[in-house]
């Protein structure tokens, strides 16, 4: 990509949105001992705080290299607008810094503003809920209907819970490309997710799936039966 947009001899700039996942790649490194700004050209990095963190507010962090800052505001005029032009500096205002005391009391609480150390333990976890929820939900549906995408948190299946289900543990609607008629739902396993909620909407998921059966069974007696009228 950087090979063609060069070639046509154009400024650019690489942002990449890591939002949830910004604050665990660099515990699993998927493509190496890498340099994100120097191996793959990324100007700048995008992490979310309120996505994996869960802070309280939404707010972020965004990385970039000393000589890329410098380059964007090397004239003193330059200056980040908001959309509209509005100077917002109230207390809910993104430029106020109670985002930013926020994101660091949340920090903070979770022990990660000394070392990586807790923030690999945490990622650990996260990563053996999913392993957990992977190998309980394929005792009630066929790994077929399950997606998990290689290091993601995020595992996605068909058919989805009920709605009372899915309002209750925050459970997310899915459309996959591939299967856009296919109703998926996607789980996003967390800090605050651990085996026994798991095992709670697993529970859950199991009584709706057996409402599902007997619907779809009656569904098909009274399809059956209307053909039959007619024949």
């Amino acid at each position: 990509l950087v090979e063609k947009v060069e070639s046509r001899g154009v400024m650019f700039s690489i942002h990449v949105d890591a939002a949830l996942m910004g604050a665990v790649i660099p515990c699993t490194d998927p493509f190496g001992k890498v340099n994100y700004f120097k191996d793959f050209n990324v100007n700048t990095i995008a992490i979310s705080g309120h996505k994996f963190f869960g802070s309280v507010t939404i707010c972020g962090i965004c990385l970039t290299t000393d000589s890329f800052l410098k380059a964007c505001f090397s004239r003193k005029e330059v200056n980040v607008q908001y959309l509209t032009g509005l100077h917002d500096i109230t207390p809910s205002g993104s430029r106020s810094g109670f985002n930013v005391l926020s994101l660091h009391n949340t920090l903070c609480g979770l022990y990660l503003h000394t070392n990586a150390h807790r923030l690999r333990q945490i990622v650990a976890q996260c990563y053996r809920n999913v392993d957990y929820f992977i190998a309980q939900i394929t005792k009630l549906i066929p790994s077929e209907q399950i997606i998990h995408p290689k290091h993601s948190l995020t595992v996605c299946f068909t058919p989805p819970p009920s709605l009372t289900t899915m309002d209750k543990y925050s459970v997310m609607p899915v459309k996959m490309p591939l299967s856009p008629t296919t109703p998926y739902a996607g789980v996003c396993l967390l800090i605050n997710v651990g085996p026994t909620m798991i095992n709670h909407f697993l529970a859950e998921y199991r009584r709706d799936l057996a409402k599902m059966k007997v619907h779809n069974e009656r569904h098909a007696d009274a399809v059956h039966n209307k053909v039959g009228l007619i024949q």
